[in-house]
């Protein structure tokens, strides 16, 4: 249950707010243990900047509620900022940064962890439906549990039709 609201202060400058509730409610005997209910706020901030045709930036800053794997709920504060490059008519190039700080929500403690990323995709509309992409990002986990830590490299291909 939530609130977003959208301002175009300029033809080139939008910003975007969001707020709201959050309520998990978990079933009883789960792996994890047992996680009590959760309510909490969440919101979400954004402004995006065109610089004509060829250039354009967003930024975001956010916190949230999001399911876990290891957890039943992690709260998450995240900037995040990319930049959309058109190299050419048909050619983009679209550079990304993100910060992440997370923490588990249990009952009996949890990981609190901070996540740094960077990347890039290069897309190219090959025809008028047909679309092809590669990106590249590097994330780098620091953890307060042992063997949480991680570097990740991630390379991807991206084929796409529209019908």
């Amino acid at each position: 249950m939530g609130l977003d609201a959208a301002l175009a202060v300029t033809q080139r400058l939008k910003v975007s707010a969001e707020a709201g509730l959050s309520l998990y409610d978990f079933d009883s005997g789960g792996t994890v243990g047992q996680t009590p209910s959760q309510q909490s706020y969440y919101f979400g901030l954004s402004a995006e900047h065109r610089l004509g045709q060829e250039f354009g930036h967003t930024l975001r800053a956010s916190r949230e509620l999001q399911q876990g794997i290891a957890s039943d709920v992690i709260e998450v504060w995240s900037v995040r900022y990319q930049m959309d490059f058109k190299v050419t008519q048909q050619t983009s190039l679209s550079p990304r940064f993100f910060y992440e700080n997370g923490r588990e929500l249990k009952a009996a403690g949890g990981e609190s962890y901070d996540r740094f990323g960077c990347g890039a995709a290069l897309t190219r509309q090959l025809s008028e439906r047909l679309r092809g992409g590669l990106g590249y990002s590097f994330t780098l986990k620091d953890s307060d549990l042992a063997l949480r830590s991680y570097r990740q490299n991630s390379v991807t291909v991206d084929l796409s039709y529209r019908f």
